[in-house]
């Protein structure tokens, strides 16, 4: 039986939300015991970003299995953990694993971005012998993206430009684009083509006008700092970015 039709434009939803997320917490460097299973959890998942970044799938699933998905309260960041898992597991074509996971997923009471799309591909893949309609979004874009927040957080600015850097192109979206200036600023290297490249990219979506729009912002900034007029750049910045 067909769960249900795969929402079309599920992609730029996804990536917004999961260009929220990118930032968390720093664990204490002093912890109680149930504090160290977070610290565990989370140096596996950095490990898992490393990996993933590489195209390691194998060793993504290696670091990430060993965390506990069926107390996902013990680790803020299970749901990250989790889509980075569901989707190693899909590249290494390991249906029945990802199947146990995102049944143990969906008894959980956090509802995110990243249970959400274990949840769309789960009925996807539960679908596809009764419809010929394409499956939704595979989230490598969404998941490159991710794993390279991950480690630009952890401060490997060479790891993480190297991968957005492989994103250019056809694959580049304003999410990649908005994290790889970011990740130039970070490494002290001009970012000026990155962020105009930003400002000039697709706006159809709230994110890509968000982020265009933030691009804006920064090349106004640059213009008025080398004394040149800001106008153009500031009357292309959506109003709801606008500083009064």
């Amino acid at each position: 039986m067909r769960l249900f039709r795969i929402p079309r434009g599920v992609g730029p939803r996804f990536s917004a939300l999961v260009f929220a997320c990118l930032c968390a917490a720093a664990s204490l460097a002093f912890a109680e015991p149930a504090e160290r299973v977070v610290d565990e959890s989370a140096l596996r998942l950095g490990r898992a970003a490393l990996e993933h970044l590489s195209g390691q799938s194998r060793a993504v699933v290696e670091n990430l299995e060993a965390i506990d998905f069926e107390s996902p309260s013990t680790f803020g960041e299970a749901d990250r953990a989790a889509f980075l898992l569901g989707h190693a597991y899909l590249e290494l074509g390991s249906r029945a694993e990802f199947e146990r996971l995102a049944a143990t997923v969906a008894h959980w009471k956090r509802d995110t971005p990243y249970t959400r799309w274990i949840a769309f591909r789960r009925a996807a893949l539960a679908s596809t012998s009764a419809s010929a309609e394409a499956p939704p979004e595979t989230g490598d874009a969404a998941a490159d993206a991710l794993a390279a927040g991950l480690v630009l957080r952890s401060g490997d600015t060479t790891g993480a430009l190297a991968r957005l850097s492989r994103l250019d192109g056809a694959g580049a979206t304003p999410l990649s684009l908005y994290l790889k200036a970011v990740t130039l600023e970070a490494s002290n290297a001009d970012a000026s083509d990155a962020w105009a490249r930003l400002a000039a990219t697709d706006t159809l979506s709230a994110l890509g006008r968000d982020l265009a729009g933030a691009a804006h912002l920064r090349l106004a900034t640059r213009a008025a700092e080398r004394g040149e007029d800001p106008s153009a750049h500031l009357l292309a910045v959506p109003s709801a970015l606008r500083v009064s």
